[in-house]
């Protein structure tokens, strides 16, 4: 008996002792494959929808060109980075400097600074950010939710490019008979900030004091005027669109219905097109935010020259639009005019005049406005082979931070008063139609949204990677050979 149990733990052991050399050889080879993949440097993958956590080709195409040194330094970022925001926000970062080696990206502390700062420092020229922006957010009538954005690569790209190129362009803003005029930061603050980190300049014009239009003006921005220009004003304008000049018009309906514009008038007529004298008023709920009519939400259209570009469910929120009306055919032809509309209102609109009257559904008083249009890319062929491009908008709310909009955010439950320029995609559509009509092909819009990222794999980095290719059929290869003892140990 005993010879028998001695035999067996005999046999027992050298089983156990096989069993964990196995183990033992698995883990070991294990490890040695990841040194390997380590002194390969092989790249993490991003499988995110928007490569949250890596940069995409359009960055690393920016940036690759870029052959003296760059400094990227990371103030007081460590005490944020238990926040995976920012945490990722640095990672991306760093990854500059894997890019190109002539750019370094350093963590430091400094107790001077107050908040988390970033400092690109390039020769002569350096450009500070603050963590604020690296982030956004949208409010989407749709979901009604404030969908969180993440633009770090799309700052850092941007502040690259800012200070490596001398090809920064010049836009200007018309604002002296503006109803802006007075306090045209606290209105356009967001909308200047965000061209100004896209290799913009920014600077105001009173053609009252020029005699010409500047001859580095990439665009002219004309806010809602609230008095008439000047014959002087109008002929410069002329003479800067027959010249080629791009303008941008965000032009309000109470400033036509409550005030003579002549001279404006005859500028807009270049291009064909006049602003109707009343509100357009939605009919349809879908269309309409908090079921009120005159707060219009409607889609772009992305087969136009701004909408290609983005999402197909892209919609913009106009307050008190006007409606654009075009010249007949003919007339257009004479002009060398032709156009393309950004977005319309739907087929059941309609158009108020008489403002006094506060009732939402239509009246007999009200005109037809069906599928009424809001907003157009004009282009006019002038002398030389140019052409002058207009985008119009028969709105100027939607572009500013009036803070006149009611929301309700579905998942906190609390209703609060929204800026204009952060609902829906205002603020994307309007970069992008300043980023056109500048001819701006350095700057890159890049808006990453968290949600899009839920779905898809977050992050596969190499170790990761040779955990899937090695490690789970080893780990399926261990516990067969388990099972496969136990069960022979049964018999």
């Amino acid at each position: 008996m005993k010879n028998i149990l001695k035999k067996v733990n005999k046999k027992w052991l050298k089983q156990i002792s096989f069993t964990i050399l196995l183990v033992a050889s698995i883990i070991a080879i294990y490890f040695e494959i990841n040194v390997l993949v380590e002194k390969l440097n092989i790249p993490d993958i991003d499988m995110t929808k928007s490569k949250l956590f890596s940069l995409t080709e359009l960055s690393k195409e920016k940036i690759k060109e870029i052959n003296e040194k760059l400094e990227i330094q990371l103030v007081n970022f460590d005490e944020y980075l238990y926040l995976s925001n920012v945490s990722n926000s640095v990672n991306v970062i760093k990854e500059y400097a894997k890019v190109n080696n002539n750019i370094t990206v350093e963590q430091v502390n400094n107790s001077d600074v107050e908040s988390p700062l970033i400092y690109l420092k390039y020769k002569d020229k350096t450009k500070e950010l603050s963590i604020d922006d690296l982030y956004t957010y949208e409010f989407s009538t749709e979901t009604y939710i404030n969908e969180n954005l993440d633009l770090t690569e799309e700052t850092i790209t941007n502040a690259i490019i800012s200070i490596t190129t001398e090809n920064t362009k010049k836009i200007y803003l018309y604002i002296n008979h503006s109803t802006y005029k007075d306090y045209p930061e606290a209105y356009f603050s967001t909308l200047i900030s965000k061209l100004e980190g896209k290799v913009n300049e920014i600077n105001y014009l009173d053609l009252s004091t020029e005699e010409n239009i500047p001859d580095d003006c990439n665009c002219l921005v004309i806010p809602t005027l609230g008095e008439d220009i000047s014959e002087k004003e109008r002929d410069i304008l002329i003479n800067y669109i027959n010249n080629g000049g791009n303008i941008l018009i965000l032009q309000e309906s109470y400033a036509i219905i409550n005030t003579d514009l002549p001279n404006f008038k005859s500028v807009i007529d270049l291009y064909g097109i006049s602003f109707s004298d009343g509100i357009v008023m939605e009919g349809n709920t879908e269309n309409m935010l908090n079921n009120i009519p005159e707060f219009i939400v409607e889609k772009i259209n992305t087969d136009s020259t701004i909408g290609k570009n983005l999402n197909k469910n892209s919609k913009i929120l106009l307050v008190d639009s006007g409606k654009i009306d075009f010249k007949d055919e003919e007339t257009l032809k004479s002009l060398n005019v032709s156009y393309e509309v950004i977005a319309q209102a739907s087929d059941s609109a309609f158009l108020r005049k008489d403002l006094s009257n506060t009732e939402y559904t239509r009246l007999d008083s009200d005109e037809d406005a069906s599928n009424a249009i809001l907003s157009a890319l004009v282009t006019k062929k002038v002398e030389g082979n140019k052409n002058s491009k207009l985008i119009v908008f028969s709105n100027s709310i939607f572009a500013t931070d009036s803070t006149a909009i009611p929301i309700k955010d579905i998942l906190t439950g609390q209703s609060k008063k929204g800026k204009a320029i952060y609902i829906n995609n205002n603020e994307e559509v309007l970069e992008k139609s300043i980023k056109y009509l500048s001819n701006n092909t350095e700057s890159l819009i890049l808006r990453k949204k968290y949600y899009d990222n839920i779905p898809t794999i977050k992050l596969i980095q190499s170790g990761t990677i040779v955990q899937i290719l090695y490690g789970v059929p080893m780990l399926v290869i261990l516990i067969g050979y388990i099972v496969w003892r136990i069960r022979k140990n049964k018999r």
